[in-house]
């Protein structure tokens, strides 16, 4: 099954811009934080969405600087979906 997850950290940005996005390259379920800067680890939606993906799913966002500002943290977000042996994409 193809995720999306939308991260949305200042005024003037859009879920649904990203959300459409998404659905069009086939997500069909899209998890969001809104308002939540990338540099923070404790992201209410993207903990879950790591705890769902099953083996050949993938998890696909919009820009890659949407999963997170800092370069530890997506290298740990990668970690964990490689640990489901599920996919990324960009």
């Amino acid at each position: 099954m193809k995720y999306g997850y939308v991260r949305i950290s200042a005024d003037g940005q859009s879920v649904k811009v990203q959300t459409c996005q998404l659905a069009k390259i086939g997500c069909k379920k899209v998890f969001r934080t809104v308002h939540v800067s990338g540099t923070r680890t404790d992201r209410a939606h993207l903990c879950p969405l790591t705890e769902v993906l099953q083996p050949d799913d993938v998890l696909t966002v919009t820009r890659l600087d949407r999963l997170a500002c800092s370069t530890r943290d997506p290298m740990n977000t990668l970690a964990a979906i490689t640990e489901c042996k599920a996919g990324f994409r960009p």
